[in-house]
């Protein structure tokens, strides 16, 4: 004995619709949209086709088992958008099936076309159930539209949780810079007592060995000051104007202030410094905090690796078209930079890969805004076999 189908009835479909503000997914959303228009006629075939930059993306199909069939309706969705209103299409000869489209809008614009295409030799959709299915793109639309919103509210409260958490980061490291200042200033005054009172003993030791040691440790002491001044230029707050600095011993007495926590993470160096500079007409302090910022970035991926890893580090003068350009280069081989955040590592307040650890900063995007203040590019691309390179290049002084 075989079954009819069970004739279409109108609460079907408005139970469809008023049950899309459940679903707990856009997937699950998109899904629930194509089954409830397909209940209107058995044998029908309905497509979920959405709107993105290069035209439609195919979000469901109903039944989901005629998947492969929804290709035969491509190209219509494109011709529902252009009408502007739902949209029948009757096949070209007697027997073809049938499509009936629906645009899938709201004040924001276009979503995207509920499509049905009709089995052959069905008749058109009745003037009620084009109502029906009016009201349901209706209903369809909002959930849409709802679906995105908040999805967007999500994906901005992750960014404002992430944004509250670097802006604390921020904080520490500039109460860290006030602190370390006053701590400086302290210790650089018990320093110069205890280097003063060395040198006293020195104008009458009370035998060679002792001389020796007390040489040895004056010598300790100079290697202490001269820490404790590089410390004292990085932690003052704001800029020393412009002047000419020496990219080369710039980097150099970044690396030095590092050179404890480089080894102890057994990370190599490896310099390809340039004779005699290069040198930039910049703020001494803003370039060091820029290539500062650098430097710890390939340090902190390096430390997570197991075995450390190399920095490479160089300077370079090069001639071009319209003036000369002084180049600072740091290279690592950690791990390569994802696809998706390589054009937004100088974006403040985006997440980071998890499994590599790489991706964008405070630090870096404030690099950035330091270089190309000064008229300079900082640039970053990932090198052939692994790890990153970032290039800063500004106007030769």
């Amino acid at each position: 004995m075989t079954r009819t189908p069970r004739p279409f009835r109108a609460g079907d479909l408005i139970r469809a619709a008023q049950a899309l503000p459940t679903a707990k997914s856009p997937d699950t959303l998109y899904e629930m949209i194509a089954a409830g228009a397909a209940g209107i006629r058995p044998g029908a075939l309905t497509t979920l086709r959405l709107v993105e930059a290069d035209g439609f993306r195919l979000a469901a199909v109903a039944p989901a088992t005629a998947a492969d069939a929804a290709v035969l309706d491509a190209d219509l969705p494109s011709r529902v958008l252009t009408a502007g209103s739902p949209l029948l299409i009757r096949g070209k000869r007697a027997g073809d099936a049938g499509y009936y489209g629906l645009p899938l809008a709201d004040g924001e614009g276009a979503l995207g076309v509920l499509g049905l295409s009709l089995p052959a030799g069905a008749a058109a959709p009745s003037g009620i159930e084009r109502q029906l299915l009016d009201m349901y793109a209706i209903q369809a639309s909002l959930a849409l539209r709802n679906s995105m919103l908040a999805a967007t509210v999500e994906r901005q409260a992750a960014t404002l949780e992430l944004a509250k958490g670097e802006l604390f980061e921020a904080a520490k490291v500039l109460a860290l810079g006030h602190l370390v200042s006053g701590v400086v200033h302290e210790v650089n005054n018990l320093l110069g007592t205890v280097t003063l009172r060395m040198e006293r003993l020195l104008e009458a030791p009370p035998d060679a060995e002792t001389a020796r040691q007390l040489r040895a440790l004056e010598g300790h002491c100079r290697e202490i000051g001269d820490v404790i001044g590089e410390l004292r230029r990085f932690s003052t707050a704001g800029g020393l104007g412009r002047a000419l600095v020496d990219l080369t011993a710039l980097l150099e007495r970044i690396l030095r202030l590092r050179q404890a926590r480089l080894r102890g993470g057994d990370i190599r160096i490896e310099r390809a410094y340039a004779s005699g500079g290069p040198s930039v007409l910049a703020d001494p302090g803003q370039i060091g905090r820029a290539l500062l910022a650098l430097v710890l970035e390939a340090e902190n991926v390096l430390l997570a690796m197991p075995r450390g890893g190399t920095l490479r580090v160089a300077t370079a003068r090069e001639e071009r078209a319209g003036g000369a350009w002084a180049v600072v280069t740091l290279e690592d081989d950690g791990p390569r930079i994802p696809d998706h955040l390589l054009a937004r590592m100088f974006e403040p307040f985006v997440a980071r890969d998890g499994d590599s650890g790489r991706g964008p900063s405070v630090g870096l995007a404030a690099a950035y805004t330091i270089i190309d203040a000064h008229g300079g590019r900082l640039t970053v691309a990932n090198r052939a076999d692994r790890g990153a390179i970032y290039k800063v290049e500004l106007p030769a002084g």
